[in-house]
């Protein structure tokens, strides 16, 4: 007697989706492409101070929009990345985009920065110190009270603190270990105008670069930087540094928040000693931020590995073909309709072979061409696929069309370096 037809389908998509880590491994294409590790802002995240997550867990706001409480707060990647190789004293580059906004309620706080620290669990003051250093710092004294840390930090600075020797309350600086800025500049936005500024930041370690960019646009990175400034980072970038986002307010109050965030290091001759310390398995080397996968998950991690633009492509292709083609092997006698409307064929009058009725292999076919949308963002999750298929959860819409597959370059948008110098080592991206 044939198996039943849900044992075929369910034989099938299980073999599609748990495909063996033996398996996988001989399809990927041996590379020195980054590893391109999906984050959640709800995992991997280590909180300091006043930061919190919003609700839904979007975005972290870094400080609350009143006075009271601490008034400076840290949201830092969990785990340490590679800036530097025991054998070499120079440094990797690093490119970050992200996101932000500042809404004053009513009043302007002092501002956000992003930093590559040292420690974990460090946290400066608030006012303009911007949680960066402690209070003490900008006295004579105070690099006593660092305790060690090192920090690198680019401020976007919202409010004038003269004994800072802040030129005036909307101004993009460099902090090299220090709150009394190396460069400064007028960010050419308004920081403090509550809409959505996204920016950019770039070093490159072997010309000693590190510029800045600010738009309003999050897609269209400006010509000109902001900001540039010629410094040597490799006395103050450690082994291992962590990355993320510090604010605070003052005399002021504003709310302070990160929405997404994408940052990359590159530049190491070998990129299998570059990278952050590894996962249980390691990471799958993709070449292009498209098609997402399951990989590497524990309870206490929500990373997703990034395959390259054709595997992704090719394996949502391979699984649409098997779900195509186990409803069509259920089949014993097709019969086409010979109306006006789509064709489609319905359900066998075999009864050994089961029944499938119209609905359930509308909703098989729909499925599986929401699983290779040309745009990652747009296909559903696991959970979600599981419960269109059993009947539970609505059909997800899908175009009358195939929608054309866009394929970003890194081009304006993160980094201009020369293929000489892109030699990538990691890559974390919030959303």
């Amino acid at each position: 007697m044939p198996p039943p037809c849900s044992s075929i389908f369910a034989l099938l998509f299980l073999l599609a989706v748990h495909l063996p880590p033996a398996a996988a491994a001989k399809l990927r294409p041996a590379s020195t492409s980054p590893s391109y590790l999906r984050i959640s802002w709800a995992s991997n995240l280590t909180l300091l101070g006043s930061a919190s997550l919003l609700p839904g867990g979007a975005a972290v706001a870094l400080t609350t929009p009143s006075r009271d409480g601490i008034g400076a707060g840290r949201a830092l990647f969990s785990e340490p990345v590679r800036l530097l190789l025991p054998s070499s004293t120079a440094p990797a580059s690093f490119s970050t985009r992200f996101t932000f906004r500042i809404t004053p309620a009513p009043t302007y706080g002092d501002g956000l920065a992003f930093l590559l620290t040292s420690s974990r669990t460090f946290l400066g003051a608030s006012n303009g110190f911007l949680g960066l250093f402690p209070s003490s710092s900008a006295s004579d004294e105070g690099e006593a009270d660092l305790r060690g840390v090192s920090t690198v930090a680019v401020e976007f600075d919202t409010h004038r603190d003269i004994a800072l020797r802040d030129p005036d309350g909307n101004h993009v600086a460099l902090d090299a270990g220090s709150i009394f800025s190396v460069a400064l500049a007028s960010p050419g936005v308004d920081l403090r105008a509550g809409v959505p500024i996204t920016a950019w930041v770039e070093y490159r370690a072997p010309r000693r670069l590190l510029s800045v960019w600010l738009s309003y646009s999050a897609s269209r990175r400006p010509d000109k930087p902001a900001l540039s400034a010629d410094v040597d980072l490799s006395g103050l970038l450690r082994s291992y540094m962590y990355a993320g986002f510090s604010a605070s307010n003052g005399n002021g109050a504003a709310l302070h928040v990160v929405e997404r965030w994408t940052f990359r290091t590159y530049g190491f001759t070998n990129s299998s000693k570059s990278q952050a310390p590894p996962p249980s398995e390691p990471p799958v080397p993709p070449s292009k931020p498209l098609a997402i996968t399951g990989g590497n998950y524990h309870p206490h991690r929500h990373h997703f590995l990034l395959f390259k633009v054709l595997g992704g492509v090719i394996g949502g292709v391979i699984l649409l073909v098997l779900v195509v083609g186990a409803s069509v092997a259920c089949l014993y006698k097709p019969i086409r309709r010979t109306n006006q409307e789509p064709t489609m064929p319905v359900p066998c009058e075999d009864k050994s072979y089961g029944t499938l009725t119209m609905d359930v292999m509308r909703r098989v076919l729909l499925v599986g061409l929401s699983c290779v949308h040309p745009d990652c963002r747009k296909r559903p999750g696991m959970r979600r696929v599981v419960k269109m298929l059993d009947g539970s959860a609505p059909m997800t819409l899908v175009p009358d069309k195939k929608p054309p597959v866009m394929l970003q370059t890194q081009g304006n948008q993160t980094s201009s370096m020369n293929t000489v110098d892109t030699v990538n080592t990691a890559f974390y991206s919030c959303r």
